[in-house]
């Protein structure tokens, strides 16, 4: 069973917990959501926050970059998960004091075409047939069910990635905060 799989959006004394990323995606090569190595990217990454809010392992950052606790990291390598992460270094938004966080951008390297077209109710852009501009209802290919991969970007909608039951249950178990798993039956845009 998968599930939809994204940071989840939290707020905090009336503020909504997001953190900035340097350099930004259209800095990188190929392009982030591509799930190839990077061949242009930064030696280290760096993340702004507020540093006197709470600290989550995968932390919302609005930009795609995704950015990810060490704690997860090792459950994500221990499920076989396809991957770069890219060191980073995280700074207190307000005052750019480095704080003491190990954290680092992570890189998916596994992209698949997941959905169904023919049992997915999806809505596709005018003038481009292929591009899915709205997914109202989304099934999965037989294919990807059966191949149980732990992570996975949709190769059709990419800026999505699909978490198996199995590493779901293990970040749950350990504590991981921050994830949202939303069902694939009950997941649209």
């Amino acid at each position: 069973m998968y599930f939809v799989f994204r940071a989840e959006l939290k707020s905090w004394h009336n503020k909504t917990l997001l953190a900035r990323s340097e350099p930004l995606l259209r800095d990188c090569e190929p392009h982030w959501w591509l799930a190839e190595p990077l061949t242009k990217k930064p030696q280290r990454f760096k993340f702004l926050i507020d540093g006197s809010g709470p600290k989550f392992d995968n932390y919302n950052c609005g930009s795609g970059i995704d950015m990810y606790s060490q704690r997860m990291l090792d459950i994500l390598e221990q499920h076989g998960v396809n991957s770069e992460s890219i060191p980073s270094d995280v700074f207190d938004l307000k005052s750019r004091v480095q704080l003491d966080l190990n954290y680092s951008a992570f890189h998916l390297l596994e992209k698949h075409e997941s959905i169904d077209l023919k049992n997915s109710e999806l809505v596709f852009d005018t003038e481009d047939a292929e591009f899915i501009i709205e997914i109202k209802k989304l099934e999965l290919k037989q294919e990807i069910l059966d191949m149980q991969r732990p992570l996975l970007r949709i190769a059709e909608f990419y800026c999505f990635v699909l978490i198996h039951q199995s590493l779901k249950s293990s970040l749950e178990t350990s504590g991981i905060t921050g994830c949202q798993f939303i069902p694939v039956n009950e997941f649209h845009t």
